[in-house]
């Protein structure tokens, strides 16, 4: 099995051969050099590298294959040095005999390889010829290392900068470092504790109950790596003094050194016993320390015990019986004196005896004041399952740092928010990107010691559940069992999952949308980016392949599932092409691809933001550009995406191009699509219908029901504008007919709410309101945004002609914010011109309908949308006069042009006109404007009618001609019968109140 995996390469060589074959006799020098290659092998392997081959007199060494470990870089460095050590007992025998030494030179480098994971694995990089070129540049005796490398062992090491290196076949000069000695560990500076009071408290309340008499208290401490259970520990030890006494102790990774050693180190510390000292000074110290609590004949069996294993001794332990005897009363002695707390750390890379003992002691221990503290990652769980089932266990997980603690965090080490939202609470990835941050580089890149860190995790899998975590990172963030069942090509067991959640990679989620399949999450980002990257490109295509067919069959019952397929599919290719550089592209694939980009177009259109829509329109037409019969119909799509999200000119530009290539039907129909919707947002009435009703046509006889939908709805705007109410609801229900057979709840939602708009403005307001409940749940069911925003639009335009006009306000609001989450900028200025603005305007909030104008005015300029311009002047007249502002007033409606312009838009300017006339005494003026709209058809638009017989009543009613007055309100009262209009009945009421004042 192929794998992408994080690697440190050494390559080492020694100088001096030549001379050595001119002295030595082939046979001898062949000994000569077995030799070295032995005491060279043996180092390696002590460090846990893998020896991949011996190239001539070079040896190279590859650390992370078959197993990745935290700490590979700093292995590779500690065995870069132990080489040149070994080679020291070699040249004792060479010197004296004949006059000569070896001198090796090393060069060691970090980064990703190719490896085939098994043993004899070989791997393939970059890495690899860097490691050459170093130890290439290197001096005799010197150890070179790359930049990565250093950085991930410098806590260990100490290393000087060296030469930069003129590499061949490295554009740039690689930098170096010499890697000089074995350093004390530098502990990095840490930042100050954020959160964690709820685990001090839990902590803190068991060694009260220790102390109270209640026994020996186990806690056992979960989390995953970088959590920070030993930052708690430590904190938590500072705030014990004078209640108890912490000791602490720590396995090393991965079995190295005793299988007792945080026991060891416990006994040690209580001891006073110090690294570097004699066995008989460990000795003697030992001994006083039992002699003070232990009669004389207990205390010389727990000596025994316990001096071969503190190096006071060399006489092995004699039994795992014995020995837990030792420590158990060891420990109870301790705590009787005074209350204690045993903090044993990294347990889950603790040996099976040390588990055992552990759970022995636990079950064994008397009554004293003792806490013990295991803490470990998420699987020591299993490991400790009968100490986490004890009676006397509280388990503790420590979980992830809120978002607000995850900022402090952050603030205090200057991370930006990228990187706040990248490490997900996780105080370790929060500290490793600001260094990252600090140092210049992209935290946008995974940091290679959270790589180490994540990759020896996954390294530590049982097979099958490596297998299945690689294809659960390929389907996502989200993953289900059934589909890494179908990509495997078996049922992976349950256990499978179970052990992928219980080392804390994984979580369940509660439901899943797919019936009879379990739902996963990767439980932090960042662990699955490290799985993904690790499956070679040439897999990783194969398996987005396989993932989208599983997808695919399920769009039927969730649409949305098209932009996941789209993924997976262009996922597919472009890793395809990646490791066939040479061949061209599948035409299948690329078609598959293709129609899948266009499948998520449409639902994006629907149910996203149009700049989702726009960039799956943009890719399809990238893919397609290696295939003569995909490309036009490509572009056509991206021209109408291009026209629809505002770029005009691009868009135009892109029609254009098609139309001269003598296209296909469909590549037609979509480039006519996009010149109607340029028609539209640039006010032409005649070219929507020039340009839609032929695209209809070529739509329906290619089945191309989507795009239909998309023409029924432009042509229905023309239909508005000239007041064909009947027609544009009809067109509607063809539109929602459409989207109900494809399943779309979506766009079937947003043509009833269109229809309900049109009922409205026909004063058929119950149906309206009828249209608005069944669109309101349909929005609902599907999540579409688009949808939630046109029964929004409804709503508040029902809820205004209802007179409910606070609630028409609150409703435009949420119109104004939908779109602008959606991103269809010429409805956002529509819900500014024709939604928000004329409620507020009705409620005397003048300043707020002003800024939602000017917001309106300003979206359009962007896109270079005029439909709505005369809406906005119209209105912003309206608000000048009622502040007195005339003259701006008259400026206002002196820029209006209503040359093509809807027949609302014409009777709005027309009724502000003529009330300016009427302002300025102009009464002949005003009068003959209000009559001229009565005289003008009105289409179907009984709302807008029965307003210009209110204007023109009122009007009259002003001047004393009570009669002509009367009779225009009876006219309008017939007009709206039956409709509760609210808005207009009141308006009829205000004029019938001023004839009776008289």
């Amino acid at each position: 099995m192929l794998e992408r995996k994080l690697v440190t390469a050494l390559f080492c060589d020694y100088v001096g051969s030549t001379g050595l074959g001119e002295r030595l006799d082939p046979e001898a020098l062949r000994n000569v050099q077995a030799s070295y290659f032995d005491r060279m092998r043996s180092v390696v392997q002590q460090f846990g590298g893998t020896l991949e081959k011996f190239i001539g007199d070079a040896v190279v060494a590859v650390f992370g294959v078959p197993l990745a470990h935290e700490d590979d870089a700093e292995r590779a460095v500690r065995c870069g040095l132990a080489m040149r050590d070994a080679l020291g007992g070699l040249n004792d025998s060479l010197r004296p005999r004949l006059g000569v030494e070896l001198e090796i030179r090393i060069g060691i480098a970090t980064g990703e390889a190719l490896v085939s994971g098994d043993e004899d694995a070989l791997a393939t990089g970059d890495v690899m010829n860097t490691a050459a070129r170093l130890e290439q540049g290197a001096a005799p005796g010197e150890i070179l290392v790359a930049r990565e490398t250093m950085q991930l062992s410098r806590d260990v090491i100490a290393f000087r900068p060296s030469r930069p290196l003129q590499a061949r076949g490295k554009r740039e000069p690689l930098q170096a470092w010499a890697a000089e000695r074995v350093a004390p560990r530098s502990a990095r500076a840490r930042a100050s504790l954020v959160g964690r009071e709820r685990e001090l408290q839990v902590l803190a309340g068991a060694v009260e109950e220790a102390i109270r008499g209640e026994g020996t208290q186990v806690l056992v401490v979960l989390g995953e790596p970088g959590i920070g259970k030993t930052r708690v520990a430590e904190e938590f030890a500072g705030r014990l003094t004078g209640r108890a006494f912490v000791y602490r102790g720590a396995c090393l990774p991965y079995g190295e050194g005793t299988a007792w050693l945080p026991l060891v180190q416990v006994v040690q510390a209580d001891a006073g016993i110090v690294d570097g000292d004699s066995p008989e000074t460990s000795l003697v110290r030992l001994q006083e320390r039992l002699a003070l609590r232990h009669p004389p004949s207990e205390a010389a069996v727990v000596e025994a015990q316990l001096a071969p294993l503190v190096g006071a001794a060399r006489s092995p332990v004699a039994s795992g019986a014995e020995l837990l005897w030792a420590l158990r009363r060891y420990l109870e002695a301790l705590a009787s004196e005074a209350s204690t707390v045993l903090v044993l750390d990294d347990l889950h890379w603790a040996s099976e005896n040390l588990l055992e003992l552990i759970q022995e002691l636990v079950e064994t221990i008397a009554a004293v004041p003792l806490v013990i503290v295991c803490q470990g990652r998420p699987e020591l769980r299993e490991q400790l399952a009968g100490v986490v089932a004890s009676e006397r266990t509280q388990t503790l997980e420590v979980g992830p740092l809120s978002l607000e603690e995850t900022q402090r965090l952050a603030g205090s080490l200057n991370l930006d928010e990228a990187g706040v939202e990248r490490a997900e609470g996780n105080p370790l990835f929060v500290e490793e990107l600001a260094a990252m941050a600090s140092e210049g580089r992209d935290t946008a890149v995974i940091p290679q010691s959270l790589r180490a860190l994540i990759g020896a995790r996954l390294d530590l899998l049982p097979p099958e559940a490596r297998r299945a975590v690689r294809v659960g990172a390929v389907v996502g963030d989200v993953f289900w069992d059934a589909v890494v069942s179908t990509v495997l090509g078996t049922a992976v067991p349950n256990s499978v999952f179970r052990v992928l959640r219980t080392r804390g990679l994984v979580d369940e989620d509660l439901s899943s949308p797919f019936v009879g399949a379990r739902q996963f999450r990767f439980h932090h980002a960042l662990i699955r980016e490290v799985a993904y990257e690790s499956v070679s490109k040439q897999e990783r295509g194969e398996l987005h392949s396989r993932v989208a067919t599983w997808l695919d069959e399920r769009t039927a019952e969730h649409a949305g599932l098209s932009v996941s397929v789209a993924h997976h599919l262009d996922r597919a290719l472009s890793f395809t092409s990646d490791v066939s550089p040479l061949e061209a592209p599948d035409p299948k694939l690329v078609q598959e691809a293709v129609t899948a980009q266009w499948r998520a177009e449409e639902w994006a259109e629907t149910n996203a933001a149009q700049s989702e829509s726009l960039r799956f329109a943009r890719r399809a037409a990238a893919l397609a550009e290696s295939s003569p019969t995909l490309r036009a119909r490509s572009r056509a799509r991206l021209a109408k995406a291009l026209v629809v999200s505002g770029l005009h000119e691009e868009g135009l530009a892109e029609a254009e191009k098609v139309l001269e290539e003598q296209p296909s039907d469909e590549a037609r129909a979509y480039a006519g699509v996009a010149r109607a919707q340029l028609a539209r947002d640039r006010s032409d009435i005649a070219g929507i219908r020039a340009y839609a009703e032929p695209a209809l046509g070529l739509a329906q006889a290619a089945g191309l029901d989507a795009l239909e939908v998309s023409v029924l709805r432009l042509l229905a705007w023309a239909d508005i504008a000239e007041g064909r109410h009947s027609d544009a609801e009809g067109r509607m229900a063809r539109a929602a007919e459409i989207c109900f057979r494809r399943g779309d709840l979506a766009g079937a939602a947003l043509a009833i709410g269109a229809a309900g708009v049109n009922a409205m403005w026909r004063g058929a307001l119950d149906q309206a309101e009828a249209h608005a409940t069944v669109a309101l749940r349909y929005a609902a069911e599907s999540g579409s945004l688009r949808a939630g925003a046109l029964t929004q639009s409804l709503l508040a335009h029902l809820r205004r002609e209802q007179g409910r006009l606070e609630e028409a306000v609150e409703h435009g609001r949420e119109r104004l914010r939908l779109e602008l989450e959606v991103g269809d900028t010429f409805t956002a200025v529509g819900a500014c011109a024709l939604t928000l603005a004329q409620p507020l305007i009705l409620l005397g909030q003048l300043d707020e309908a002003w800024q939602v104008l000017e917001q309106g005015a300003d979206l359009a300029s962007r896109i270079g949308a005029t439909w709505f311009d005369d809406a906005i002047r119209a209105q912003r007249a309206e608000i000048l006069r009622l502040q007195g502002r005339i003259a701006e007033a008259e400026a206002q409606l002196g820029a209006m042009s209503t040359s093509g312009a809807a027949l609302f838009e014409q009777s709005a300017s027309a009724h502000e006109r003529a009330k300016l006339h009427a302002l300025h005494g102009r009464d002949q003026e005003a009068e003959a404007i209000l009559r001229g709209l009565l005289e003008q058809p009105s289409g179907e638009n009984v709302l807008q009618a029965a307003r210009t017989r209110i204007h023109l009543a009122s009007f009259l009613a002003e001047r004393g001609r009570a009669d002509e007055a009367a009779e225009l309100i009876a006219e309008a009262r017939a007009a709206i019968e039956g409709s509760h209009a609210g808005l207009v009945e009141s308006q009829l009421d205000s004029v019938e109140a001023l004839l009776v004042r008289g």
